[in-house]
């Protein structure tokens, strides 16, 4: 019998043991709407949670889990027993956690509080502000806890699943609140499964290495599976010591959310992070939303991390948000003398912003090749002018070249003579389709079929029949940082997107290039299908002049416009893999695109291929006489007319002849001119691919001038879409202009180089 017994009791007890529930152990890694850290641990079981950094303001009184605020979820769960962690004193980890316990009230309803700070020297600690606000609070039910030189968070954390320690080190009297920060090991359990999470917080890269140091020592036990990246994912931290293979994690963690104005995370530091661990297990809040770790896996509310949602929501902000503060200190810079200070930090956003386009383009896999063409930077600003310029002296002939455009195309529905015979397009060009019947649409695809007038920069192509409807749009925002936010009908419903990150030069420049105002009507007879935006009309070999649309005349962009124009001519474009074919001039454009609301923004994608970039370049072959297919017809032809005109062949120190001479090369000028007239050439059959994905990434004018054509695409998107005006522009929205002059010189096209 007792035999018997004991075998019934075991029998009982494994049955208890399987119908045990597994322990709740979540964390969830905070999404935040700007700058800021804040992880939330939960052990249902023990009824106990940890809240490590609170971010900044509202980090964790908004509604981020399953649509509650932090508290009221942890009391929904029927947690007990709060642990607070503040890894360092800095607004961006710490505001969050003050707010809680100085407005939320929910916070007095847990039985046991326990505090655990870095020890860095600050004003104001958590346990002390707890302290003056609520007086009353049981002092038996608070405790606090210092993590220098101590595992704090191994005596603060005692919950069934989740096991805590901190580590352990001496920062030292000198160090800064980074160099003090506490770095954390949570690990979650279900009695099956775990994960080991590390956050290393604010962490600096001293300290970063210390941690790394220490784990090699014993890898097997110490190696995490998942980390929060350090500082936001920092270029400014060296992460290779947490790359080492021995200790690198599965998984990483960049808590770097939205137009932060730290710009984090870095595209360096990243493309570490992607390139080791691949893009799948890297992510960043401000792309994943609140991201909820459990013992057996990892889930985001966006879902994975792919390489095209890390270019839409991490780094085209944050590109947008580096080139609209360099736009605007290089406005500034037109009016003024620029400080020391204003200078330096022109030559760091230059440097971010070719560190953010490289990220961009790995992401969307276009590698540029080793050729030659130098990043660059552009040429030193004119000084600035105490009178006001001239708009029609910047805008050079301007008038004369778009009226000779004009009279050029054919009027929409007309014959198509043999000399507007449109182009066997190749794969880098696409004719655009007639968009919606608007005029600016049939010119551009009319234009493009014809002999350029002007080769330079050409752009107001339609947009996609798979764009989304505008339903209206309205201007807001400040002076400084005007925005666009359009509504859009999709599936039955509205949707609102924001374009923003523009300089108010650029706003007004696209604005009145797509919808001229009456005063540059009358002056310059604009009209609404206008295209050109910059074109060469002489070249005196080491100098190039232009005729410039009125609406960017004087400005930044175009200056950026006659570089870009310049570019091809000036480069060292050998090296293509694609080589460059013999043309007789090119013209730059912007292909036809896609423009739908996502996220809440406005977003271009480019028919073709790379998709990320707007503008293209197409070449043209110009049908010539046979006497300027080589150098030695050309004499031939020479000679042959002076002799039918004077008898004999010219003497040059004859001064006579020269004169003579003279008029025989006008007269074969002429005669060329009519011979292309009637033998109009083509375009040639090539993919500017390559190109322009060489050009977006080394040099600056490209990227500037792409910018632009992506806010003009837009504005078009708009008028078409509605069949209305674009909406008025704020007041307050006005144009940057200075003494910048209709010419360039080839010496100041690419400017200084890297």
């Amino acid at each position: 019998m007792p035999r018997l017994r004991s075998l019934a009791w075991a029998l009982v007890l494994a049955l208890a043991l399987t119908a045990t529930p597994a322990l709740a152990q979540d964390a969830f890694v905070l999404s935040q709407e700007r700058e800021g850290t804040a992880t939330v641990y939960v052990s249902a079981d023990s009824k106990l949670a940890m809240i490590v950094d609170g971010g900044k303001k509202g980090g964790l009184t908004s509604p981020r889990i399953e649509g509650q605020s932090t508290l009221q979820y942890l009391r929904g769960r029927n947690v007990e027993e709060l642990v607070l962690v503040c890894s360092h004193p800095h607004d961006d980890h710490a505001a969050g956690l003050r707010e809680i316990i100085k407005n939320d009230p929910l916070i007095r309803e847990f039985k046991q509080i326990r505090f655990v700070e870095s020890g860095y020297p600050f004003e104001e600690s958590l346990y002390s502000l707890f302290r003056a606000q609520h007086p009353d609070f049981p002092a038996d039910r608070l405790m606090s806890h210092s993590a220098r030189n101590a595992n704090a968070l191994a005596e603060a954390v005692r919950g069934q699943g989740i096991t805590a320690s901190n580590f352990v080190y001496d920062p030292g009297a000198a160090t800064t609140p980074h160099g003090n920060a506490i770095i954390s090991h949570i690990t979650l359990s279900d009695g099956t499964s775990s994960r080991v999470i590390v956050d290393f917080d604010d962490a600096d890269s001293k300290l970063v290495k210390r941690w790394a140091d220490w784990a090699k020592l014993d890898p097997a036990t110490r190696r995490p599976d998942i980390v929060l990246m350090p500082h936001h994912c920092s270029d400014l931290t060296d992460v290779s010591p947490l790359l080492d293979k021995s200790i690198r994690p599965k998984e990483g963690i960049a808590t770097a959310n939205g137009r932060n104005g730290y710009l984090h995370p870095g595209p360096k530091n990243m493309r570490r992070w992607t390139d080791t661990l691949g893009v799948g297990n890297v992510r960043v809040t401000g792309d994943s939303g609140t991201i909820r770790i459990t013992p057996t896996g990892v889930a985001a509310d966006s879902g994975p991390t792919t390489p095209e949602s890390l270019v839409s929501r991490v780094f085209n902000p944050q590109l947008s948000m580096v080139e609209n503060e360099l736009f605007q200190l290089e406005d500034a810079g037109l009016k003024r003398e620029l400080t020391p200070k204003e200078t330096k930090k022109i030559e760091t956003l230059r440097r971010r912003q070719s560190d953010v386009v490289a990220m961009i383009r790995h992401l969307e896999g276009d590698a540029p090749p080793p050729i030659s063409m130098p990043r660059s930077r552009p040429p030193s600003l004119p000084p600035p002018s105490a009178s006001k310029p001239s708009t029609e002296a910047l805008a050079g002939a301007y008038r004369r070249v778009q009226d000779e455009a004009r009279r050029s195309i054919p009027p929409a529905g007309g014959p198509m003579t043999p000399h507007t015979a449109p182009p066997r397009p190749g794969p880098g060009i696409s004719l655009p389709a007639i968009s919606r019947g608007r005029s600016r649409g049939v010119r551009f695809t009319r234009g493009f079929s014809l002999r350029p007038v002007w080769g330079g920069v050409v752009i107001g192509n339609g947009s996609e029949d798979d764009s989304d409807r505008v339903v209206s749009a309205r201007f807001t925002g400040s002076g400084a940082s005007p925005q666009l936010e359009i509504t859009v009908e999709r599936d039955g419903g509205k949707l609102v997107g924001v374009l923003e990150g523009f300089t108010p030069t650029e706003i007004w420049s696209a604005y009145n290039f797509v919808q001229p105002s009456l005063q540059l009507k009358q002056s310059y007879t604009l009209t609404a299908d206008d295209t050109g935006l910059v074109g060469m009309t002489e070249n005196k070999d080491a100098e190039w002049t232009f005729a410039v649309h009125p609406a960017i005349a004087g400005t930044l962009i175009a200056r950026d416009a006659m570089r870009l124009d310049m570019g091809i001519a000036m480069s060292d474009l050998k090296s293509l893999k694609s080589p460059l074919p013999d043309f007789s001039t090119y013209q730059w454009y912007d292909e036809r695109s896609t423009v739908r609301v996502e996220d809440g923004e406005i977003v271009l994608r480019a028919a073709t291929d790379p998709h990320g970039i707007l503008l293209r370049v197409r070449l043209w072959a110009d049908s010539e006489p046979p006497y300027l297919r080589s150098k030695t017809a050309l004499q031939g032809e020479i000679r042959r007319r002076f002799r039918a005109a004077h008898g004999h062949d010219p003497n040059p120190l004859d001064p006579s002849d020269q004169a003579k001479f003279n008029d025989v090369l006008t007269a074969m000028t002429k005669d060329a001119e009519a011979w292309m007239t009637n033998h109009p050439g083509q375009s040639v059959s090539w993919n500017s691919a390559e190109l322009v994905s060489v050009f977006d990434q080394r040099f600056d004018a490209f990227r500037r001038i792409e910018r632009f054509a992506r806010l003009v695409a837009v504005l078009n998107w708009v008028v078409d879409s509605t069949d209305r005006p674009l909406p008025p522009l704020p007041q307050t929205v006005v144009p940057v202009r200075a003494n910048i002059l209709p010419r360039m010189k080839k010496s100041d096209v690419l400017g200084t180089v890297d």
